[in-house]
């Protein structure tokens, strides 16, 4: 009758071991980690930023020379406004036409000949010509104008999201290089990105925009999550897909590079409710 019991205890641990919760773990990295670097050539003026910055999005941080491009903007903008040819064209046009007018007139009386009548039709076509021209090369300045600002635009860098300089790579004075463009790293740490290797079992308990809860290794607490997406592909060596979980960082209180853990088999629907829970012990 006692032989019984040992079975019994085994059979007691192995369903202990079926139920005990299975946990997946990733670390915790910027949402967003860009290396800002310019398309073009140049010599860099300013970097208006150190390590360590925070920044806010549309934040000037990285300039290069513009000196020699200012001056064309200048001359480009001066040719813009200027009128002077196009004013000079419309005032011999209307000479033209008015010794037309006349012409035709005396054409119709028979004082002026076909020859006077057709020279001066043409002089009137070749004037309204020139003043078209005068007209297209205004406005060929004006674009001309505004490709200079642009490739002026283009030699400025701002922030493309709010974030944390992480890296300074160059140096005020210093060319850029095309074997190593970096100028400066920046981090986006208002939120955070946690890949986790998943089985496809383990996978089909979790789906796109779910609220989860996350435990921090490193004994804080827990934290609300959500599913950003899951990996659409299995990778072939190990046997996962990745599933990009999102924590939203705004009070900063979770640190990037931290160890992350998340259940795959917990009911989450009270996942933020679970963690303010926690938070208020």
């Amino acid at each position: 009758m006692s032989s019984r019991f040992p079975a019994l205890a085994l059979i007691c641990v192995a369903l202990v071991s079926n139920v005990a919760a299975e946990t997946i773990e990733g670390f915790a990295e910027p949402y967003k980690n860009v290396e800002l670097a310019f398309g073009d050539a140049g010599i860099i003026a300013r970097i208006d930023v150190v390590e360590g910055d925070h920044v806010q999005k549309g934040q000037p941080l990285i300039a290069l020379d513009s000196t020699v491009l200012k001056a064309t903007l200048a001359i480009a903008k001066k040719k813009a406004s200027s009128s002077s040819a196009f004013d000079e064209a419309r005032a011999e046009l209307n000479l033209h036409n008015e010794r037309l007018s006349q012409i035709l007139l005396l054409r119709q009386r028979g004082h002026a000949t076909q020859r006077e009548l057709s020279r001066s039709q043409t002089d009137a076509a070749v004037a309204e010509a020139r003043m078209r021209r005068a007209k297209d090369e205004i406005s060929l300045s004006q674009l001309e104008y505004k490709r200079i600002e642009a490739q002026i635009s283009q030699r400025r860098i701002d922030s493309p999201f709010a974030g944390i300089v992480t890296k300074i790579h160059r140096s005020e004075g210093e060319p850029t290089l095309v074997t190593d463009p970096r100028i400066v790293t920046l981090a986006q740490l208002d939120k955070l990105r946690v890949k986790f290797p998943a089985t496809p079992t383990q996978a089909a308990n979790l789906k796109k925009d779910q609220r989860v809860s996350l435990e921090l290794a490193d004994g804080g607490g827990s934290v609300p999550a959500i599913i950003e997406r899951l990996g659409a592909t299995v990778d072939a060596k190990s046997g996962t897909l990745e599933v990009h979980v999102v924590i939203d960082n705004a009070d900063g209180a979770v640190r990037s590079g931290l160890r992350c853990l998340l259940d795959v088999d917990a009911d989450h629907s009270n996942a933020d409710r679970n963690s303010v829970a926690k938070a208020t012990r």
